[in-house]
């Protein structure tokens, strides 16, 4: 199931989201620009090393491993890497996964949080799944990328906020408007089955868990004090016809 758009109305221009997703799309632009070669100096493989997390060097300290991609990545500190790697993608499905769950659902809790308070809260959220995804799999040295703990922070807000939203989502060919929870549980259940499968696909399942438990936990506390968030449209009783 692919979202296309929901029914809550935003208060406010979706600033941060677009500016989040302009980044991911630059440094897109970025990683395809440099040469596939693998080199260690300006390769793609070693912008994803340099800024990605190399779980191995993230838990156990730089020095562990001779491995070429963490002696690239211990130029810096993991903390660092954490809020980078966020930034990064690994292939166009990738990118373009992030970027459509983000426009759908991230206008939305932006306009909740309001600008101040969402930029640290995804951020926030984002990191603490790539530390996850790391202690998963503490011995690694291939470096982990992308938004997706960011985006599945997200998912993990927007349930709580709006349990009664719907959306529009394109299942398999056919566009259906559906309570938005049932997407968000049914690509949370996925994440938590394959994650604890051990499914071996070069994605970060526990990530994903981890972003998705974290700002579905977080978000009331990240909220305290603002106004309540706007009632769905199809939340809104439809007014009686004239007789």
């Amino acid at each position: 199931m692919l979202p296309l758009a929901d029914d809550v109305p935003n208060r406010r221009a979706p600033i941060l989201t677009i500016l989040i997703i302009a980044i991911w799309v630059a440094m897109w632009i970025v990683h395809l620009i440099r040469p596939d070669d693998g080199n260690i100096s300006d390769s793609s493989q070693a912008l994803n090393c340099r800024w990605g997390v190399v779980p191995e060097n993230l838990v156990n300290g730089a020095g562990s491993t001779t491995d070429p991609c963490a002696l690239i990545n211990a130029d810096h500190q993991g903390w660092i890497e954490v809020v980078t790697a966020q930034f990064l993608h690994a292939s166009w499905w990738h990118i373009l996964g992030n970027v459509l769950f983000m426009w759908v659902f991230g206008a939305s809790v932006e306009s909740r949080l309001g600008r101040v308070r969402f930029l640290p809260f995804v951020l926030a959220c984002g990191s603490l799944a790539l530390v996850v995804q790391a202690l998963a799999s503490s011995t690694s040295t291939n470096p982990i990328i992308g938004g997706s703990g960011m985006v599945a922070a997200v998912l993990g807000a927007y349930i709580v906020l709006f349990p009664s939203a719907r959306v529009w989502a394109l299942v398999i060919i056919i566009p259906l408007r559906l309570p938005a929870w049932i997407l968000l549980v049914a690509w949370f259940g996925y994440q938590l089955v394959a994650a604890l499968g051990g499914a071996e696909t070069g994605t970060a399942y526990w990530a994903h868990v981890a972003g998705f438990a974290a700002g579905a936990l977080l978000i009331r506390a990240a909220s305290l004090g603002l106004p309540p968030p706007p009632v769905p449209r199809s939340a809104v009783p439809a007014e009686a016809a004239p007789v």
